[in-house]
C-alpha cells in the first residue's frame, strides 16, 4: 500500500497522538532493519534451547552443595552401568570418551534405601560393587558415587544458557525498535530544521551502510541539533536536502530527539 502526498499531509496535520493508518505504518516498517534481527533472534533462540535442553546442568544446586562440602558418605552399591551416546572431549573428527550413567543405592541415615544415578566421563563401575556415596543428608536424591556427578556434564556446560539469551536478547530489541519506530509516529512532534551533516559509519546491518544524519531543528526558540541513523534512500534525500539547503519535515521525539524520522521518507511504496 503506497503513501501519498496528501495523504501524509493529512496524517501529519492530526493532534498527538496520531491515529497511524495501516498504509503509513507498513511503509514505516517495510525493510525495517529490526524485523531481519527478530527472525535471526528467534532462530538463535529455538536452536539455543535445544542445547539447553541436552547441555544445560539441570541439577547444578545440589551439584554445587556437595562439591562445598555439605556431603555426609556412606557404602553403596552399584545396580547398573551403561555407556551413554554422549562423549567429552572430541576434536578434530575424534568422538571424545565417552559418558557412562551409573545407578546405585545406599543407607540413608532416616530414608532406609535411596537410589540415585550418577555419571562419570571415562568408564563406569561394575554392577554390585560397593562404592562410597556423597549425598546431603537434607535432601536424600542429591546423591552421587563419590568422583562422578548429577550431571551428565560438568557445570562449566551452564554457559550453554548463553545462547537462548542472546537469542531472547535480540528479539526483545527488535520488538522494542519496531515499537519505538510506530510510537514516534503516533507521538512524535512536527518540526522543520536543515540537514547539516551526513556521516558515514564503519556499521553495516543487513549489508547496509549505516551513516549518521544531524539535523538543526528551532524548538520553541532554542535550536536543537539531533542526529539519527540512516541506511539507503535515507541517506540521499538527507545528502540532497543539505546540498540544496532545503528545509526538512522530521517527526521528532521532544524526549529523546535522536528518535528522529524524515517525514518524506514515508511516501511512495507499493
Amino acid at each position: 500500500m503506497s503513501v501519498s502526498l496528501d495523504e501524509l499531509g493529512e496524517f501529519l496535520r492530526q493532534p498527538v497522538p496520531r491515529t497511524v493508518p495501516d498504509n503509513i505504518r507498513r511503509r514505516r516498517l517495510s525493510g525495517f532493519l529490526g524485523r531481519g534481527l527478530s527472525l535471526f533472534g528467534w532462530c538463535f533462540a529455538l536452536f539455543g534451547l535445544l542445547f539447553l535442553v541436552i547441555f544445560f546442568p539441570w541439577r547444578l544446586p545440589s551439584e554445587l552443595r556437595l562439591d562445598l562440602g555439605a556431603a555426609q558418605t556412606a557404602e553403596g552399591t552399584v545396580i547398573a552401568s551403561e555407556k551413554t551416546n554422549m562423549s567429552e572431549g572430541g576434536h578434530d573428527g575424534e568422538h571424545g570418551t565417552p559418558v557412562h550413567r551409573m545407578t546405585f543405592e545406599y543407607p540413608h541415615p532416616r530414608q532406609g534405601k535411596v537410589k540415585g544415578v550418577c555419571y562419570r566421563t571415562g568408564s563406569g563401575e561394575q554392577v554390585g560393587k560397593n562404592v562410597p556415596v556423597e549425598f546431603i543428608e537434607a535432601s536424600p536424591s542429591a546423591c552421587r558415587i563419590k568422583g562422578c556427578r548429577l550431571n551428565p556434564f560438568s557445570y562449566f556446560s551452564s554457559f550453554v544458557a548463553i545462547f537462548p539469551i542472546i537469542g531472547f536478547g535480540l528479539v526483545y530489541f527488535s520488538w522494542r525498535a519496531r515499537r519505538r519506530a510506530v510510537g514516534l509516529l503516533r507521538d512524535g512532534a512536527f518540526a522543520l530544521g536543515d540537514v547539516t551533516e551526513v556521516k558515514e559509519t564503519n556499521v553495516t546491518v543487513n549489508n547496509k551502510r549505516r551513516y549518521r544524519v544531524t539535523v538543526s531543528l528551532n524548538v520553541d526558540g532554542q535550536e536543537l541539533s539531533a542526529g539519527y541513523h540512516a541506511y539507503g534512500e535515507e541517506v540521499d534525500l538527507a545528502r540532497a536536502h543539505m546540498a540544496n539547503g532545503e528545509k526538512v519535515g522530521v517527526l521528532y521525539d521532544p524526549y529523546r530527539p535522536r528518535n528522529m524520522l524524515l517525514a518524506e521518507t514515508l511516501l511512495g511504496g507499493k
